[in-house]
């Protein structure tokens, strides 16, 4: 069964503290992602030797020689994911743009979040076909790189900027009209396009669209709120209207998205581009 437009998940898991000899991928066919938890973990990609520690976020692109390892001593903890599908480039291009190492420490709701795909995964009669499995891969993956964006790039002589992206987390039950971002950061409508772009690669009113879509997957998965109380929470006070942006966004409705149901035949629905609603 193919999906169009969406991630095909194909392996994942936790490793804690386990025997592990080294581990060497001559010519991988899909995308690794690896999220540092405790401890270290080093390698080579292409050639190039590499050590990251805790709270690093790698990505290993199929086709590149990759090897990775353990630490020999000490604690270590990673949580990582086997990707591709149509989607995955564009996944990677978009971590590849930050330009420096992604780390992300002590985030709770994350792990939580990487947990509940790597639950779904196991729980999963059919994992590798599962619409759900797919869309919940997708919002993780985009919300770990809102998330790991690093902080000093974000927010590097722009401590307005940092102040506006805590104000949107807490006011997405309503409209943020780009007027009021601007009034809100004291910024002009270009300045404060230009500083998005370059903090998160995205417009203003596209970053507002992604935090209200992972956020709404978060509490959808995460909690037992029902579906019209999520909707009006990240800002969507017409469920039926909610209903429509989640699925243009994952694919899925967020029913079946929490329920970890496949969609029917025909239902042809797949995530789109990030889009601005206010």
């Amino acid at each position: 069964m193919a999906f169009p437009d969406l991630l095909h998940w194909r392996a994942s898991g936790s490793f804690r503290n386990i025997p592990m000899p080294p581990v060497r991928r001559a010519d991988p066919g899909d995308y690794l992602l690896v999220w540092v938890i405790e401890g270290t973990i080093h390698g080579d990609l292409a050639g190039e030797p590499f050590t990251a520690g805790r709270g690093r976020v790698l990505m290993f692109p199929p086709s590149v020689p990759h090897s990775y390892a353990a630490p020999r001593t000490g604690d270590w903890h990673w949580l990582w994911v086997h990707f591709a599908g149509s989607a995955a480039a564009a996944v990677h291009e978009e971590f590849a743009a930050a330009g420096v190492p992604l780390a992300l420490t002590d985030d709770q709701g994350m792990y939580r979040k990487f947990m509940a795909v790597l639950t779904h995964a196991q729980q999963s009669p059919a994992p590798q076909e599962s619409r759900a499995l797919s869309g919940e891969l997708l919002g993780l993956l985009g919300t770990l790189l809102d998330r790991c964006a690093p902080q000093a790039q974000r927010s590097a002589g722009e401590p307005r900027l940092e102040a506006l992206f805590g104000w949107i987390a807490e006011n997405l039950n309503r409209p943020l009209p780009l007027s009021e971002l601007c009034a809100v950061a004291t910024y002009s409508p270009a300045q404060l396009h230009r500083l998005f772009i370059a903090a998160v690669g995205l417009s203003p009113q596209a970053y507002v669209a992604r935090v209200r879509h992972s956020t709404a997957a978060d509490l959808l998965a995460l909690t037992s709120m029902a579906v019209a109380d999520v909707g009006a929470a990240v800002g969507y006070a017409d469920p039926l209207y909610f209903s429509r942006r989640f699925k243009a966004w994952s694919g899925l409705s967020p029913s079946a998205f929490r329920a970890g149901r496949i969609p029917g035949p025909g239902s042809g629905a797949h995530p789109g581009p990030p889009q601005d609603f206010n």
